[in-house]
């Protein structure tokens, strides 16, 4: 099956070797420059929003070959529109994430985006690797949800037998994910953390609701 087939039928797709090892060595060390302030945390989402000036950074987040595909999906003008490590830390039951939809977040009109989620270390069953529900992203419209709507859709597509798929990747490797997918991790069980690095692109036709936003820095959000 073509990649780009797959990706829309199952909604992910697993990109084997995409960043080279320096790549990945740099990324680690701009988490290394960052992590007194995670250190303490049992589950840490750490936005890159201070790295908004740093030229590997930026040069990062626009590399053509991640752009072109979000370029694919979105259309051909797309912005950075946001990007974060996660850290993961061992044997933190708080550290799980739920199963969730990415697009119901985003302070965007309309919502439509492209991810991409890259390990720094090894990941598998053992630290809490992504796990996903293949097609769960099909006939769905994205939208905004408050809480409850969010728990209820969740409750609802989760009661019945449905089939997870963990992914085990490396460090190199990239997930494309699409917004519309479920997906989450477990618990880290093992005794060292389970670093990854994400990018999300939107499409340059979104409205970028900065009014409901955490963090409203417009120089963050840039043309790639």
């Amino acid at each position: 099956m073509a990649p780009e087939k797959q990706y829309h039928q199952r909604g992910y797709e697993v990109l084997s070797g995409a960043l080279s090892k320096d790549d990945v060595t740099r990324l680690r060390s701009d988490l290394a420059g960052l992590e007194e302030q995670t250190k303490d945390c049992l589950q840490t989402f750490l936005s890159c929003e201070t790295l908004a000036k740093d030229s590997f950074w930026r040069g990062f987040v626009a590399r053509p070959d991640l752009a072109s595909m979000a370029k694919l999906e979105l259309g051909d003008t797309v912005r950075h529109f946001h990007s974060a490590f996660v850290v993961k830390w061992p044997d933190a039951a708080t550290s799980v994430i739920d199963f969730h939809r990415d697009c119901d977040f985003h302070c965007l009109d309309p919502v439509r985006t492209s991810s991409f989620w890259i390990p720094l270390d090894e990941c598998n069953a053992k630290n809490g690797a992504l796990q996903v529900i293949p097609g769960s992203h099909l006939n769905y419209r994205c939208e905004r949800l408050g809480r409850s709507d969010r728990h209820n859709v969740m409750k609802s597509e989760l009661s019945g037998a449905v089939r997870t798929e963990t992914l085990e990747v490396s460090p190199g490797d990239a997930i494309r994910v699409h917004q519309a997918l479920l997906h989450g991790s477990d618990t880290n069980r093992s005794d060292k953390p389970r670093r990854a690095f994400l990018v999300r692109y939107c499409s340059s036709n979104c409205r970028i609701d900065y009014e409901n936003m955490k963090r409203k820095n417009p120089e963050f959000h840039f043309a790639v």
